[in-house]
């Protein structure tokens, strides 16, 4: 389990969620059914070949010695932000962030938390309070702030060139980046780049294969129990706030963690952040 550092930050007293989102949808057989195992064809360059290199790592925002640093740092050594949101409903276009977490960490230590409630443009559905207990009454309470100070705040956070780690994180980043669009925050934008982004549930679904059935079985019968509480479940995990950003944000590291030793048990020698990304790519494409 983790233990918090003592460089741990706190911005607002965390009630936690979850990027419920990706896999909360109402049809859920749309959502299983829609995964892919098989690897996918993903760029390569032919050996040797500069310029294919360069413009790889161009597209990753990164010149060679960031390429250096970035990729092929030991994973044990690498600080990555686990990022976690809960929003109003599940069409990024249209839904509003009304809970941020981001935790930094490194190995099995919390390096440092930013945690918020935000502020919506207009009342939160009811529907969408059953599923995490957010209330319009909270936000006033903690006197939350609106959502273009609240993601100065988390952006800051982060910092540049973060590895980002979530459950889903492509719901997450994708919110994101619409809310930066949506209020027009010109300075905030291409700060957080998708395509460094680590997804515990893509390098999960091929090293950890009875998760996927457990998730479409129990989900029927529970349509809040999604692929987290399934890696939760199988790798015997504390879960505490499941559904609210602080909660969902440490379990999503412990699950991580899990899926690591889980990994390299199964034989694949996964030791730098580049490896990472190989391995999602390689065998989950969604």
């Amino acid at each position: 389990m983790l233990s918090r550092g003592n460089l741990s930050i706190k911005h607002e007293p965390a009630q936690s969620r979850q990027t419920t989102a990706f896999y909360q949808l109402n049809a859920p057989p749309m959502y299983f059914s829609s995964l892919k195992a098989e690897p996918p064809k993903s760029p390569s360059f032919r050996k040797g070949s500069l310029n294919s290199f360069l413009k790889y790592c161009q597209s990753r925002r990164l010149d060679l010695a960031q390429f250096i640093e970035y990729y092929f740092t030991p994973i044990e050594e690498s600080v990555f932000t686990v990022l976690d949101l809960e929003t109003t409903g599940l069409d990024t276009q249209t839904n509003e962030i009304l809970e941020i977490t981001a935790l930094k960490i490194q190995d099995d230590k919390i390096l440092g938390t930013f945690s918020t409630l935000v502020k919506p443009i207009d009342s939160i559905p009811l529907e969408s309070t059953r599923f995490h207990g957010i209330t319009d009454k909270m936000i006033e309470e903690a006197n939350a702030p609106e959502a273009p100070v609240a993601l100065q705040q988390l952006y800051d956070f982060i910092g540049k060139d973060s590895r980002i780690l979530g459950e889903a994180i492509h719901f997450d980043m994708k919110t994101l980046e619409q809310h930066v669009q949506r209020l027009q925050l010109s300075h905030l934008k291409d700060r957080l780049n998708p395509k460094k982004t680590i997804c515990t549930f893509r390098l999960g679904l091929h090293n950890v294969p009875e998760a996927l059935p457990l998730a479409r079985k129990k989900h029927k019968e529970d349509p809040s129990y999604l692929m987290l509480d399934a890696f939760q479940e199988i790798f015997g995990l504390e879960k505490k706030n499941r559904h609210r950003s602080e909660g969902d944000a440490l379990l999503t590291a412990d699950v991580f963690r899990a899926i690591l030793h889980r990994t390299r048990s199964n034989g694949y020698p996964l030791k730098t952040v580049a490896d990472l990304y190989r391995h999602q790519k390689k065998h989950c494409s969604i």
